[in-house]
């Protein structure tokens, strides 16, 4: 076993005893859109090397947060796992890599890259479809924990004619549906890949969204870039997990609040205002409801 295994696997057993037990269901959400670095085949973060078998940044994600999620509780291995920001679903839908969720961590990187291979890429993408798809099974299995990963390398569409200050209708979208989730046992961690994922940080106003307890972001590329060799898997570990169990703790006392059905899907409005007089919400308009903060 080597080191960086053995480090997570520590990792894992920690956040065991913290939890004492508390079971966790897993569900990825890869985007597929089209990075602005992809200029050749090879700079495609999606891109499957099965010549020198060198993972991608997204199968490494999904074998170290698999392999950690999964080895706090033993017993339990299913793994769901949705694709989205293709150009079947675009920023409107999501789409299952299988009928079934994946058995454990191999089944869930064999089929991504499957996925990976066939999904062809879009420009324009929203958050918003998969964080309210984990949200109904956050809804319809509420004995457990659930923890949302979406593993994206740009951030949420937003056109150049948005002002400073407002939403575009996509980060709207993505906006309201993270507001909707904390209402549920439900923990969303937005990993960011790539050299260009550092703007996710400054879409969507992340750093106001991560003022809710149910959302935080980790930039696995830095993480990797500037951790010590040896310990980078387990630095990224710990950052995706250093909340999880405060988030729990949270939203179980509150799991007498949560409500019966699961808020409905917005409606998408176009990329661009209609009008040149159309205002865009605000961050500050979305932002009115704190009481479960």
């Amino acid at each position: 076993m080597s080191i960086c295994l053995w480090r997570t696997e520590l990792v894992s057993t920690g956040l065991r005893g913290i939890l004492r037990g508390e079971p966790i269901n897993l569900i990825f959400g890869i985007c597929f859109n089209r990075s602005r670095s992809w200029t050749v085949r090879e700079n495609n973060l999606h891109y499957i090397d099965d010549d020198e078998n060198r993972p991608n940044a997204y199968e490494n994600v999904i074998k170290i947060i698999g392999g950690t999620v999964n080895g706090i509780n033993p017993d339990y291995k299913s793994i769901y796992c949705f694709g989205f920001g293709d150009a079947t679903t675009h920023h409107l839908d999501i789409f299952r890599f299988s009928n079934e969720p994946c058995n454990g961590v191999k089944e869930a990187v064999k089929q991504y890259r499957h996925a990976a291979k066939t999904a062809r890429p879009t420009e324009r993408v929203s958050y918003g479809p998969i964080i309210r798809k984990a949200t109904c099974i956050a809804s319809e299995d509420r004995d457990k924990h659930h923890v949302l990963v979406i593993i994206a390398s740009e951030p949420v569409t937003r056109s150049f004619d948005i002002k400073r200050g407002q939403l575009s209708p996509d980060e709207e979208n993505t906006y309201r549906a993270i507001k909707d989730a904390r209402n549920f046992r439900l923990s969303i961690v937005l990993v960011g890949v790539g050299e260009t994922n550092a703007n996710m940080k400054n879409g969507l106003g992340i750093s106001r969204c991560c003022k809710y307890n149910n959302f935080n972001f980790v930039d696995y590329t830095q993480i990797m870039r500037d951790s010590p060799l040896g310990r980078k898997e387990t630095d990224f570990c710990v950052a995706l997990t250093e909340n999880l169990p405060s988030q729990i703790r949270k939203r179980a006392s509150l799991s007498n609040l949560i409500p019966e059905e699961v808020p409905s899907s917005v409606d998408y409005p176009p990329l661009l205002t209609s009008s040149p007089n159309a205002t865009q919400p605000c961050l500050s308009d979305l932002d009115t409801d704190t009481s479960l903060v």
